[in-house]
């Protein structure tokens, strides 16, 4: 059993470290990363819209249609060829697919997003 001294310490620390609460681990809307591949690989027969309606119906979002335009709108924003709404997923370029992920990501994800290129390539 800890003494109170050592329950202080143990919170005192807890404090210094900034350790996230347990229940973030499986929250959505509290998740501290959000995290995309470098390489999309796209195996369902959806349409863009299709992929991205499907995307924002698991997270619940409201005004559902405002949103899958503006990530659509942002994707196409970012990506150097853009795309429709019904282009198949599995058509996309490389820079589509992704273009579409990160518009996807920070539209629908309440997480801070770091674009990390080749992070690997450093260690």
């Amino acid at each position: 059993m800890l003494s109170d001294i050592e329950i202080e310490q143990n919170a005192k620390m807890k404090k210094i470290i900034d350790i996230p609460d347990k229940k973030w681990r499986f929250s959505l809307p509290d998740k501290l990363v959000a995290q995309l591949s470098q390489n999309m690989n796209f195996v369902m027969d959806l349409s863009v819209y299709e992929f991205v309606e499907l995307h924002a119906e698991s997270r619940l979002v409201k005004n559902k249609e405002i949103i899958i335009k503006r990530i659509i709108d942002k994707a196409n924003d970012l990506a150097g060829e853009k795309f429709s709404l019904d282009t198949p997923i599995t058509s996309l370029s490389g820079g589509q697919s992704r273009a579409l992920m990160i518009a996807d990501t920070a539209i629908l994800s309440k997480s801070p997003i770091i674009l990390i290129d080749e992070i690997e390539n450093e260690f």
